[in-house]
């Protein structure tokens, strides 16, 4: 079982998306944490930078991941 937050906001007429989402484990210690941000250039170009951050013991959902955190950005193109 587990328990979530989700915290987002836009800024400069929405084209800015900062979220951030942290989930907890509740039977154990484990959580993710995920924060997020999107900037949308045009109608058709898409920047995110985001990162996963784990946290718990080996056994744990979440834990089992607690070396492997990791940070990714995308870039998309619509038409």
């Amino acid at each position: 079982m587990s328990a979530s937050l989700l915290l987002r906001r836009n800024f400069a007429n929405e084209t800015l998306e900062v979220q951030l989402l942290w989930i907890q484990s509740l039977s154990g210690d484990g959580a993710l944490i995920r924060p997020h941000l999107s900037v949308d250039y045009s109608t058709e170009w898409q920047f995110v930078l985001y990162a996963d951050f784990f946290s718990g013991e080996s056994a744990d959902l979440f834990g089992q991941f607690d070396e492997r955190d990791r940070i990714g950005i995308e870039l998309t193109y619509s038409f």
